[in-house]
């Protein structure tokens, strides 16, 4: 019995097949949303999840649109800080400013502290901005709260 060679025809014909396959397939609806835009490297999965709550959020009208890191703010001489997203909402259609939202997205990690210590600074230096912490519930999603000056 002869073994059967393979020509670049049969790569080929294999290559088609499986492209053809991949290209059958749909992506997995998560809530009807996908990942809200492929440039963002979120840094966690909260991250994550919380950007495709705001994109659902954005759909049905809560707000009118957010940010992933838009920009970084100084706290101090040598302390930074950068909210992992920004969010505004228009007060009505002919108000002169929108209600801007910063978004911090707390999961447990060994500086914890030190940065609850830094978003309280910047909710201090910053009061234009409503400053909320989102924390991940298990039962329900998101538990979202209000930074306290």
């Amino acid at each position: 019995m002869t073994r059967h060679r393979w020509t670049d025809e049969d790569l080929q014909q294999v290559k088609d097949r499986k492209s053809a396959a991949r290209d059958s397939r749909t992506p997995h609806p998560r809530q009807g949303i996908t990942q809200p835009s492929k440039k963002p490297q979120y840094k966690s999965k909260l991250e994550f999840a919380w950007a495709l709550r705001l994109e659902v959020m954005k759909r049905e009208g809560e707000i009118d649109g957010w940010l992933y890191e838009p920009f970084t703010f100084k706290l101090a001489e040598g302390k930074r800080y950068r909210a992992d997203f920004l969010a505004w909402k228009a007060i009505s259609e002919d108000a002169p400013y929108n209600v801007t939202i910063a978004y911090e997205c707390k999961g447990w990690h060994k500086n914890y502290r030190d940065s609850l210590t830094h978003l309280s600074w910047a909710a201090q230096r910053f009061p234009f901005f409503q400053w909320k912490k989102v924390v991940r519930n298990g039962k329900t999603g998101f538990e979202v709260y209000d930074v306290v000056v």
